[in-house]
């Protein structure tokens, strides 16, 4: 999976991102939400600097990821993407953050899904120990039309998202 995502060009990646944007905004759970919980993209993963910039002038209320320990992470409010740090593997991090916090939308990366809301991440499960202990509103995710699969097997701990937006159409996830 991680392999068919990273083969694909830059300026595909761009139109994509594009795409999904104009998706995800429409989304009456996304224009509701006073906070935006995303990820920093990094890679081949969708880019989500737009999202994170435009949340950040329309709203003020975003928050990134900071890992606290093993398989543990928080969200970190930000009020611009400068002063930021480096966190683990390199993926920047907000500075400073207050624990607990939970944003109303989360923007999920993902390797792969499924229809049916089970995520492939990168097997370290950050997301799915922030997610099965603490109350969210909509989990999204935000990737390529080619990283959606049939089935994903899906262990008691992994948290299934609740949509699927991609550069071609979005997906509420069936249980």
């Amino acid at each position: 999976m991680l392999e068919r995502r990273d083969g694909t060009s830059s300026d595909y990646l761009e139109i994509a991102a594009r795409l999904i944007r104009k998706r995800l905004y429409v989304e009456r759970e996304f224009g509701m939400a006073s906070k935006i919980g995303a990820y920093y993209s990094v890679g081949s993963e969708v880019p989500t600097m737009q999202i994170i910039q435009d949340v950040l002038r329309d709203r003020g209320e975003a928050y990134l990821p900071v890992v606290t320990g093993a398989r543990t992470m928080e969200f970190g409010r930000i009020t611009s993407l400068a002063g930021l740090r480096s966190g683990i593997h390199g993926v920047p991090e907000p500075r400073y953050f207050t624990a607990g916090t939970c944003p109303d939308v989360v923007i999920v990366p993902a390797v792969g899904v499924a229809p049916d809301g089970s995520r492939l991440g990168y097997g370290l499960g950050y997301y799915d120990a922030f997610l099965g202990t603490h109350k969210t509103g909509t989990t999204i995710a935000t990737v390529l039309e080619k990283q959606i699969v049939k089935k994903i097997p899906a262990d008691e701990h992994d948290i299934r998202i609740d949509m699927i937006i991609t550069e071609k159409r979005t997906i509420r996830a069936s249980r």
